[in-house]
């Protein structure tokens, strides 16, 4: 009988620390590393970041399609993403209502002051709305080519949480220690055979602004992640290494977009 209850506990314990994305026609992604792909349990006071029982995508063909539809100068659509939101978890619905309210700001990331190029790659998305996808958060995604590469840039909002922790965070580091405290980091990474090393970084991005990051070398792979927190978004870009110079980040933010 105790056997039987360890190995239900075990089981129950790594369904809730894996997150699965449901994909529309359009593919969201490319062959992107799923080494990111760990969450837990929120300890918001309000929201609990909790997976819920459904979760989608929604595929956006430019940065202005996102604005309008997100913010509800779109009607039918904003209408439409806002009803069927209840089906997609409480911080999901949080996310999209702030957003229409304006209450978070729509962002883009940019480069030299404007928005990053999309990949408009055939048959797959520029940008994709997860409504649940790493760290139990709803995620946009942005499809972009710099430089010759492929650049996979993330955002999310745990500030909907309502979580005094995450409100007062500085780094990445700190938002996952209360949000995600087993996801990768430079404390573990050892336990995840996907990595080779996770540390953190100071950068300089546009503007002079300086972020603590958190850098995942893969094995096996020349891309790597870079997550840092600003301005109560998590942001993560992807991408092969060598295009994270010095004067890349002194190009790049993430801005909020206006039409």
């Amino acid at each position: 009988m105790k056997r039987c209850v360890k190995v239900f506990l075990t089981v129950l314990l790594f369904t809730l620390t894996l997150t699965f994305c449901s994909c529309q026609t359009q593919k969201p992604g490319d062959d992107e590393s799923e080494s990111l792909t760990v969450s837990s349990v929120s300890q918001g006071n309000t929201l609990v970041n909790v997976e819920p029982q459904e979760h989608t995508s929604h595929s956006f063909a430019t940065y202005d399609e996102l604005y309008r539809i997100l913010t509800g100068r779109n009607t039918g659509l904003s209408d439409t993403l806002s009803s069927e939101s209840v089906n997609y978890g409480t911080v999901y619905t949080a996310t999209l209502s702030s957003m229409t309210t304006g209450s978070i700001q729509v962002v883009a990331p940019q480069v030299n002051g404007k928005p990053v190029d999309l990949r408009n790659q055939e048959g797959y998305a520029n940008i994709t709305l997860m409504t649940n996808e790493l760290y139990n958060l709803p995620w946009i995604w942005y499809h972009c080519r710099v430089n010759g590469y492929d650049l996979s840039v993330r955002v999310a909002y745990p500030e909907v949480l309502n979580n005094v922790q995450v409100n007062s965070a500085n780094t990445c580091r700190e938002v996952l220690a209360v949000i995600a405290p087993d996801a990768p980091s430079p404390d573990n990474y050892q336990q995840y055979s996907a990595y080779q090393n996770i540390y953190e970084r100071e950068l300089t991005i546009a503007g002079g602004e300086r972020v603590t990051a958190m850098v995942s070398e893969l094995k096996d792979s020349d891309q790597v992640y870079v997550q840092f927190y600003q301005d109560g978004m998590l942001v993560v870009l992807y991408a092969d290494a060598d295009l994270f110079t010095d004067s890349f980040w002194m190009s790049f933010c993430v801005a909020d977009y206006q039409e």
